[in-house]
């Protein structure tokens, strides 16, 4: 199998399940839940990213973000 039709089977079991849950209340509990964890780490992502880098809304307060972190060897001082 394909990745396409890994991802169309994923999206088709999604709507049938979302359908079934129409009509019966004890799936459509449980299709909330499984739909709601997966917009949980998309959230805490763009949450934590908020929390070190500051908002992207521009009518957000401005406020002191924290230094990035050097990425590679430090550079030896120089006396």
């Amino acid at each position: 199998m394909s990745d396409e039709s890994v991802i169309d089977v994923r999206q088709l079991l999604n709507q049938e399940t979302v359908a079934v849950g129409w009509s019966d209340p004890g799936i459509a509990a449980r299709v909330s839940a499984m739909l709601e964890s997966w917009f949980m780490v998309p959230t805490q992502v763009a949450t934590e990213a908020e929390e070190c880098f500051g908002s992207h809304r521009p009518d957000a307060p401005v406020r002191h973000r924290r230094p990035h972190r050097a990425v590679g060897p430090r550079r030896p001082t120089l006396l």
